[in-house]
């Protein structure tokens, strides 16, 4: 007969929770956790109609989102202010400075 895989919740009071332990449980019957005073509802390992998306999917992205912030900022470097301008505003502002 088939089966399907649960996973316990009760992490406050199951140690098959706490481990993250697989339970195999036949269709039909009622998903309840088997551990010595724990019977809690299981939840489905893979739920149903639940596309299970690998892992790898998620470097691939987090690597092409480094890969373009990292060309952005060497691309677009900021920009620095105009030296003579800022001279001039330290003049207009400090007429006591001595020009450079």
């Amino acid at each position: 007969m088939p089966t399907t895989k649960y996973r316990c919740i009760n992490f406050a009071g199951c140690n098959k929770a706490i481990e993250r332990e697989d339970i195999e449980i036949e269709d039909g019957e009622e998903p309840i956790c088997s551990e010595k005073d724990c019977g809690c509802r299981l939840d489905p390992v893979h739920k149903p109609g639940a596309p299970e998306v690998p892992k790898w999917i998620f470097a691939a992205i987090a690597v092409v989102l480094v890969a373009v912030g990292l060309s952005f900022w060497i691309l677009h470097p900021s920009q620095r202010p105009n030296p003579a301008a800022a001279d001039k505003m330290l003049s207009d502002f400090y007429p006591q400075l001595p020009p450079k």
